[in-house]
C-alpha cells in the first residue's frame, strides 16, 4: 500500500476539523461528553515526492455521505458506530487515477483520547473496516488535531498538517487536512 493511500485512509478513519484561532478559549472536556452525530467529513491529501530533481504528486479527495455515524466521548474513551458512504478521487500528476464510491455499515470503533486546549489526542480506530481485504485498522495509531465546539453546538474536529521525510536523496512531503462536523444528541 503506498504512502499516500495510508494517510488516506488514516484520515477517512480520523475525520479531522479546522484549526481554531489562537484567541479562541479552550473546550472543556467535559463538552465533549456524551455522544454526538456525524453531519460531514472530507479530506484532502497531496503527496509530492522527489528524488534526483524529478518530482511527482499525487492528491487524493474524499467525502462522506449518507451518514449514520455516532461517536460518544467518556471521560478518557470514546466508542463510534453506524454507517456511512464515501467518494474517493484520486490523481497522479494531475490525471485521474481512481475513482472510488463505498458504503459501509455495522462499523465501529474505540480507542482512548486525551485533550490539551483546544488540541484532541486521539489513540485507536473511528472506524473498522477492510479495503480489498486488508484490515485498515492497523494502520491507526495516535493522532492529533484540534476541536472547537461552536456557539450553535457543533463539534468540528480539524487536523491540518504537513510533514516532509527525506532519506537517501528522497523527499517525501504530505499534507493531510480534514474536517468533521457533529452534532451533540439529546437524551
Amino acid at each position: 500500500m503506498t504512502q499516500s493511500m495510508k494517510f488516506l485512509f488514516l484520515c477517512l478513519l480520523i475525520f479531522s476539523l479546522s484549526a481554531c484561532d489562537e484567541d479562541d478559549e479552550p473546550t472543556s472536556t467535559v463538552d465533549l461528553l456524551g455522544t454526538w452525530e456525524v453531519q460531514s467529513f472530507s479530506f484532502e491529501i497531496e503527496t509530492v515526492t522527489s528524488l534526483s530533481g524529478i518530482e511527482t504528486t499525487a492528491s487524493t479527495s474524499g467525502a462522506g455521505s449518507n451518514l449514520d455515524y455516532e461517536l460518544e466521548f467518556t471521560e478518557s474513551t470514546f466508542l463510534t458506530s453506524g454507517s456511512y458512504s464515501y467518494s474517493i478521487s484520486s490523481e497522479l500528476n494531475g490525471v485521474t487515477t481512481a475513482q472510488i464510491n463505498e458504503s459501509v455499515s455495522d462499523v465501529s470503533g474505540s480507542g482512548t483520547y486525551s485533550t490539551s486546549g483546544n488540541e484532541i489526542t486521539l489513540n485507536g480506530s473511528f472506524f473498522e473496516f477492510t479495503f480489498d481485504g486488508i484490515d485498515l485498522s492497523a494502520l491507526v495509531g495516535e493522532q492529533t488535531a484540534n476541536y472547537e465546539i461552536k456557539s450553535d453546538g457543533t463539534l468540528v474536529i480539524t487536523q491540518n498538517e504537513e510533514t516532509t521525510t527525506t532519506t537517501q536523496g528522497l523527499t517525501i512531503t504530505n499534507k493531510v487536512i480534514s474536517t468533521s462536523t457533529w452534532a451533540k444528541q439529546t437524551n
